[in-house]
């Protein structure tokens, strides 16, 4: 798992890896609801691990409202990055620095988080026989199966 995260936070930050440039993920409402709700295809008790995994903290519910707001502040958003940039004249969405940092943040972060989950279920970390993913009864959910099927959904959005 360390030798993935070390893979990808290099990839990110020579820019093999990036948020595509032709859609504002970080500034446009619907691609981050789109965003949350692509995390939030996964089950809530495996959310909350990856969750608190990724973010080295420890959460106190598998609520999925309290995930998407966890996940709202703290994968698309990120109080250090900020805090960094609050000092410019610019109001942060107008920064290009800051939208770049941030969108590596939040693209680490969910590669992370998706990484972690899959391999987590395949070991069987949790003692539970949930499911990873939600099973989809509304019909404005998505229809998440597989990492694989995360991450292609996650390529053609962001």
């Amino acid at each position: 798992m360390q030798s993935f995260r070390i893979g990808v936070e290099r990839e990110i930050a020579t820019g093999g890896l990036a948020m595509r440039k032709d859609k504002e993920v970080l500034k446009d409402l619907g691609l981050r609801k789109l965003f949350l709700d692509l995390l939030c295809a996964y089950n809530p008790v495996w959310l909350r691990l990856g969750l608190e995994t990724v973010l080295g903290e420890t959460l106190d519910s598998v609520n999925l409202r309290f995930l998407r707001r966890v996940a709202f502040e703290r994968v698309l958003d990120d109080p250090l990055i900020s805090h960094k940039f609050k000092e410019t004249k610019k109001g942060l969405f107008e920064n290009p620095d800051y939208i770049q940092e941030l969108g590596k943040h939040t693209l680490s972060k969910f590669l992370m988080i998706v990484m972690f989950l899959d391999t987590a279920k395949q070991a069987s970390l949790i003692d539970h026989p949930s499911c990873l993913f939600q099973i989809s009864k509304k019909e404005n959910r998505l229809e998440i199966k597989s990492s694989q099927r995360m991450l292609i959904h996650f390529a053609k959005e962001f």
